[in-house]
């Protein structure tokens, strides 16, 4: 019987000291997994510091970049009006030039002028934050006044088919008049002062948010495939005194309110151009935003 618990107790003892060993080898395990989970955190965060850097850098260059084609882009819309009004102004300069030539040179001067004005003023608005203040306005009021500053020169009719439920939309006036000034611009452009200019409106869902559609439907000459995928893009017109920032102003302002701007447009069968204001204009946008150009960089980041 003695013997029988001896050899108990001995397996047990046995049993222990593999455990103790066990456990030990266990203890210097966890403690070097420790050591080396420590030891990766640091390089995780040396790496992730790394890649900040890289991010600030990278984002720094892109806004360099953006700054260097938007002046590439500028210096060649102001080179062209500038060079005829040199041209005209030498031309003036003339001791001998007959009253037609001269009033057909202080013409040219008045175009150029008036194009550079329209660039300036295109510009600011393409590149300054979009404050937006959304109150409940009559589409009718907005046309109106757009059909007003338009004025004799507009040529065409232009229609407003309100929805049945009425003709309120939810916006700021100044800027939603600035987007239809616009478009129903475009549009008369487009059938050469002949025809109607139908501006449609209707209730209804995208995405599921509540709002209205506003079409602005011409039957004009339309875009190809090539102009319409270009068409968005800024500085990019097929007139000889557009500035290419219309539409990239539109979708800046329509965006700026929560909505959506698309157009549809074939070669000969005009263009529809389609904005959807919410009813409500999402926080996020309801304030500032951001404008398209990043500040100027500093002498410190140009490396002077």
């Amino acid at each position: 019987m003695q013997w029988v618990v001896l050899l108990v107790t001995l397996a047990m003892c046995a049993v222990a000291a593999t455990l103790v060993v066990r456990h030990r080898r266990l203890v210097v395990r966890v403690e070097s997994q420790q050591l080396e989970l420590v030891a990766r955190s640091r390089e995780l965060a040396t790496a992730s510091d790394a890649l900040l850097q890289t991010q600030e850098a990278l984002a720094r260059n892109v806004q360099l970049a953006a700054v260097g084609e938007l002046a590439a882009m500028v210096a060649h819309e102001v080179r062209n009006p500038l060079a005829i009004i040199s041209n005209a102004v030498a031309g003036l300069r003339k001791t001998e030039i007959s009253r037609e030539d001269e009033e057909i040179l202080l013409d040219i001067l008045q175009e150029e002028t008036v194009r550079l004005e329209n660039l300036v003023s295109d510009l600011l608005h393409y590149a300054r934050p979009i404050r937006v203040v959304p109150v409940p306005i009559h589409m009718r009021e907005v046309m109106d006044r757009v059909i007003a500053r338009l004025g004799a020169s507009i040529g065409c009719d232009v229609a407003l088919e309100p929805a049945p439920d009425g003709d309120v939309v939810h916006g700021d006036g100044d800027l939603l008049r600035m987007v239809f000034d616009n478009l129903v611009d475009n549009a008369v452009q487009a059938m050469h002062g002949q025809g109607t200019v139908s501006v449609r409106m209707a209730r209804g869902a995208r995405d599921g948010v509540r709002g209205t559609t506003i079409d602005v439907v011409d039957t004009g000459d339309g875009m190809d495939t090539a102009v319409r995928h270009r068409a968005k893009d800024p500085f990019f017109t097929t007139r000889p005194t557009g500035t290419g920032l219309g539409l990239v102003i539109v979708e800046r302002i329509v965006k700026a309110h929560g909505g959506h701007f698309g157009f549809t447009s074939s070669a000969g069968e005009g263009t529809t151009a389609t904005v959807f204001l919410p009813d409500e204009t999402p926080e996020a946008t309801s304030g500032v935003l951001k404008p398209l150009v990043a500040p100027l960089p500093s002498s410190e980041e140009l490396g002077g």
